[in-house]
């Protein structure tokens, strides 16, 4: 059988959960994978360094990278740097979400708008950005 080529993924929500087990589970299936965090590694330093250390420990390529999906500039960025890091991105996983913790009835109509309607929004920055280069 044939080595498997390994894919570029891009994981939006990688910290923890869902996004952090996927990042694992892929890296350590010879994927190369940039798991994304919202904060920045001053914000966030302990995601960061748990990435690093998976990474190290298991002999994976786990990159984390901050990865904000409401910030179009931030995904740029991002983008930016995975391209010329590794030349292209084969996968995006678009993990990451919204959450308002708190009595609903506290929240205005516009927050709630936010909330439901912000993230599939948002995801359109993550999921465009890597279309334009192709």
């Amino acid at each position: 059988m044939a080595a498997q080529t390994p894919l570029v993924i891009v994981i939006t929500g990688a910290g923890t959960g869902f996004g952090r087990l996927t990042a694992h589970a892929l890296a350590s299936a010879g994927h190369i994978v940039y798991g994304g965090l919202r904060g920045s590694r001053e914000r966030q330093p302990k995601q960061y360094e748990e990435a690093q250390s998976f990474s190290k420990q298991n002999d994976v390529k786990l990159y984390p990278i901050q990865l904000d999906i409401s910030s179009e500039e931030i995904v740029q960025q991002a983008v930016k740097t995975i391209i010329s890091e590794q030349d292209h991105i084969d996968v995006v996983v678009h993990n990451a979400g919204h959450m308002n913790l708190g009595p609903t009835e506290a929240f205005t109509p516009e927050q709630f708008v936010e909330l439901y309607e912000g993230t599939p929004y948002h995801a359109r920055y993550i999921m465009s950005q890597p279309l334009t280069r192709i």
